[in-house]
């Protein structure tokens, strides 16, 4: 959950990957199917959403409630939201950290959703909710996927705030 991307604002335009061979394709296959197979077991894969909402604390930096792991779906689910509904937007009751469009969602009902999981998960012991988005200066645009115009992290410095 780290990157100087977050902290510079930089922006990766390209990328090269050294890949050492002798890996056994079908081991590769098998561990991206089992990755795939626990993705979809466990987040809202099938619904259209942004992906995570919320960053994950930092546990050497940020105060983490005891028994509860440095999780930010943890700390939504620990504040009873999960479920939680604003407008067409809704916290997904699979995980935490997805906020789901339930058909024609705006940004404002995102948005809106967001800051009352950032209150509420702030208002518990030790909680704290750090968003990992900033969306677009338009009210009108809508949610539809999650490739539909989401900036994660670009302002991650001034989203910050507790």
């Amino acid at each position: 959950d780290d990157s100087r991307l977050k902290r510079t604002g930089e922006v990766v335009l390209w990328a090269a990957f050294r890949v050492t061979p002798g890996a056994d394709p079908a081991a590769l296959r098998e561990t991206a199917r089992a990755s795939l197979a626990f993705r979809k077991r466990t987040q809202p894969l099938a619904l259209a959403s942004a992906g995570c909402i919320f960053m994950n604390p930092d546990p050497v930096r940020d105060r983490i409630p005891e028994g509860i792991p440095p999780s930010a779906g943890a700390l939504v689910d620990r504040a009873g939201l999960k479920g939680a509904v604003h407008g067409h937007a809704q916290v997904s009751p699979t995980h935490a950290n997805f906020i789901i469009n339930r058909g024609g969602a705006t940004a404002a009902d995102i948005e809106g959703l967001g800051e009352e999981v950032r209150r509420r998960v702030r208002e518990q012991p030790k909680g704290r909710a750090h968003r990992a988005w900033a969306f677009p200066p338009f009210p009108s645009w809508r949610c539809r996927s999650a490739s539909a115009g989401w900036l994660a992290n670009r302002n991650w410095r001034a989203l910050r705030r507790a």
